[in-house]
């Protein structure tokens, strides 16, 4: 199967093949880091709130799965990549109190989580300068956030 260029056997994920309900897969591409974070399975949950599955690949010309989140907790609003294509921004759905936002850092396959206490979805992202950034009006250092290995995100959402 191909999405956008990227041939893969995206039937292998988990929950691809949940498609009753599955109203719309989406892939973004970065063609900087030669990457694709694709939302798959998106369905709605709840009248106009939409929420898929989470995978990573990398190298359009021999994809490699990176991370599958298997937790369907991703809205379907847009992916923002930082300006070097190191980072990519992924809006949550999963907190009652708010949307948070997933920052994946593609160099060293690790994840942070933003909490972001908003009724709305929509977010914005600006890059004020190197590892700094603003998300809404929150100032963040990537730097001082906690991170963990892409395999753990499963186990972080559900802990939430």
């Amino acid at each position: 199967m191909e999405i956008k260029g990227w041939k893969y056997d995206f039937e292998s994920l988990p929950s691809w093949g949940d498609r009753y309900f599955a109203l719309d897969d989406v892939l973004y591409e970065n063609a900087q880091q030669d990457i694709a974070v694709l939302l798959y399975s998106i369905c709605e949950v709840r009248m106009c709130y939409y929420v898929g599955n989470l995978a990573i690949l990398k190298n359009k010309q021999k994809p490699e799965l990176i991370l599958n989140a298997k937790v369907k907790a991703f809205t379907n609003t847009k992916i923002m990549f930082s300006e070097g294509g190191s980072l990519a921004f992924v809006q949550s759905s999963h907190w009652s109190e708010g949307w948070p936002i997933f920052i994946f850092n593609f160099s060293n396959r690790t994840f942070s989580c933003v909490d972001r206490v908003s009724k709305n979805m929509n977010f914005t992202i600006r890059e004020l300068e190197e590892n700094v950034f603003l998300i809404d009006e929150a100032r963040i250092e990537i730097n001082q956030l906690e991170w963990l290995d892409f395999e753990e995100v499963d186990a972080f959402i559900l802990a939430k």
